[in-house]
């Protein structure tokens, strides 16, 4: 553990772990992805190292700042994410609303981090504390959150298009039935609705399905959802919508005080066309999260996906920005671009060596 003592604030790495959960049962803006747990499931499954920090002021307030690392062997490229790309949102948690004031005790340490890359997404909560600090870049995010403040039923009665609640009526005629689960054993189904739904994105692509599943499971490793089940135990809660004994939806939402996540979701196009499977498991979350006291549903991003979009504009969710910060050197900006673009020359390659064209998601 490394402390460091500045004038006005005492900073440790990594955070001392009963100090963080202090702070993350004392907030109510803390979510499933400012935990301990969510950052132990990742430095397990993602392979990066715990680069937390914990802040004490004179006055004694205390405040966390997750943080995961992902060195490199090329220097000054090595990176410090809050949070990294398919890891959710992060930014400074605190025992009181996070603030400009709270921004400021943080901001020092995150521009003298040694690290080539300090990135920042502090998520729809926070993210307004943010806006003046003196970051190189912004990257726009779009997220869509449930207001669960009024309880199920009005969210039912007033945001719930008719379309939708004529969809979930039908649902239930068909005989669609929803199981939860807080052990990992639904983790299968939801793993194979994920590749099942692989394999079709494939072939509608013209991608080779074995290269398909090759790139999907790279990108959503099992070992990932199974380290976040374990560390998570009964705030994890994985369904599954069957007709028959068939799977035709999934979701695995996590749970963290007021805060629940819509982390992940799978179907299957077909069954869930035919029986509205995917809007009654979703309807079933948002009552389960309600019941269970939580105020805020959040759905994350939709990739610019219009018809994802509107799909959960359906169930009440509203649209909400923030920006990700970007606190680098005009040089290692430009090397990471460079290292990109010359990833993606590789992917295009790849594909051009089966014969392919590489092609954007619709």
């Amino acid at each position: 553990m490394l402390v460091v003592e500045r004038s006005d604030v005492r900073v440790e790495t990594p955070a001392p772990r009963d100090a963080w959960r202090a702070v993350v049962d004392a907030s109510d803006e803390a979510t499933a992805y400012h935990t301990p747990e969510w950052l132990a499931a990742a430095c397990e499954a993602g392979r990066f190292e715990d680069a937390s920090r914990l802040y004490e002021g004179p006055d004694g307030r205390q405040i966390v700042l997750p943080m995961l690392r992902r060195s490199s062997p090329i220097p000054g490229l090595s990176t410090d994410w809050s949070m990294p790309p398919n890891w959710g949102f992060g930014g400074i948690i605190s025992s009181r609303r996070i603030d400009a004031e709270a921004v400021a005790t943080v901001l020092p340490d995150v521009l003298a981090a040694k690290a080539g890359r300090t990135i920042i997404k502090p998520g729809p909560l926070t993210g307004a504390a943010w806006n003046g600090v003196p970051a190189r870049a912004r990257v726009p995010h779009l997220v869509h959150v449930v207001d669960l403040r009024a309880g199920f039923g009005s969210l039912w009665s007033k945001r719930f298009s008719s379309g939708t609640r004529n969809k979930l009526r039908k649902a239930e005629k068909v005989g669609v039935e929803i199981e939860w689960d807080t052990t990992g054993k639904l983790l299968r189904p939801h793993y194979d609705l994920y590749m099942r739904w692989t394999r079709r994105r494939a072939r509608e692509h013209a991608i080779p399905v074995s290269l398909a599943l090759r790139l999907a499971r790279r990108r959503e490793p099992v070992g990932r959802f199974e380290a976040v089940a374990r560390q998570f135990g009964d705030r994890c809660r994985v369904g599954v919508a069957w007709v028959g004994n068939e799977a035709a939806a999934s979701t695995i939402i996590l749970r963290n005080g007021v805060h629940a996540h819509y982390w992940r979701s799978a179907s299957d196009r077909d069954r869930a066309a035919r029986t509205y499977a995917n809007y009654l498991l979703l309807a079933r979350a948002l009552e389960d999260a309600a019941a269970f006291g939580c105020e805020h549903f959040h759905m994350g991003e939709s990739g610019d996906v219009e018809s994802l979009m509107q799909f959960k504009d359906h169930f009440g969710a509203e649209r909400r920005c923030y920006d990700e910060y970007r606190f680098e050197p005009p040089v290692v900006a430009a090397s990471v671009r460079l290292r990109e673009q010359v990833g993606a020359r590789a992917v295009t390659l790849a594909l051009k060596g089966a014969g392919l064209r590489r092609r954007t998601a619709p």
